[in-house]
């Protein structure tokens, strides 16, 4: 009987992907973009594929977060001139980061030429006053919500936008709980919407 030489069969792995990883981006829609990096990637790199995968074409406004290890819900900005990876194997849980609003603007919004940059920062302030980041008054938390109501929905349709199907969205700061003030504010905020008729969504 002939001699047979039994051999193992051999994994090939090529050096370049053993580098890659996929790295887990949510944006301010809750979304999720997943974006394939090297292990020398930065976190501006990966700043730039987010933002060319989602045609944000201003960039200069937004950074990454991730969460720490060490204390739930405390988070803290990636460092976009160095490696992301080695970031978040140190300091965060997981490779999760979170796209947000780092610069703010102070002298008007027109400087957000880009429709979808304010789509995003739009979001952003939103999730600000909701979480009570950015206070207001009841009169301005209305005005607020008009804007984000023609952001998202569009324009103004009386039997769809009523207050039972708002009554599931978020609209106003946690901070407002009185029952008849928010009953008064989605009524507010309802008829501001339907004095927004025609505003082009991206520029609410």
């Amino acid at each position: 009987m002939p001699f047979r030489l039994k051999l193992k069969k051999s994994r090939h792995y090529s050096v370049a992907s053993k580098s890659l990883f996929v790295i887990s981006v949510e944006m301010l829609d809750a979304t999720n973009v997943e974006c394939t990096l090297s292990s020398e990637s930065t976190g501006q790199d990966c700043l730039d594929v987010v933002c060319q995968k989602l045609g944000l074409n201003q960039p200069k406004f937004f950074g990454l977060q991730y969460m720490s290890r060490n204390s739930e819900n405390t988070f803290y900005w990636v460092e976009l001139d160095r490696p992301i990876k080695r970031q978040l194997d140190k300091y965060a849980g997981n490779l999760y980061v979170y796209l947000r609003v780092m610069y703010y603007i102070i002298s008007g919004v027109r400087l957000l030429n880009d429709e979808v940059t304010r789509y995003h920062y739009f979001l952003q302030l939103k999730m600000d006053v909701i979480e009570g980041r950015i206070s207001c008054t009841p009169q301005q938390a209305v005005e607020l919500a008009s804007y984000s109501m023609q952001a998202e929905f569009g324009n103004f349709d009386s039997e769809r936008h009523t207050a039972l199907y708002l009554k599931d969205f978020q609209l106003f700061p946690k901070s407002f709980t009185d029952p008849g003030l928010l009953e008064s504010l989605t009524d507010a905020a309802i008829r501001q919407h339907a004095a927004l008729h025609n505003l082009p969504q991206g520029d609410g």
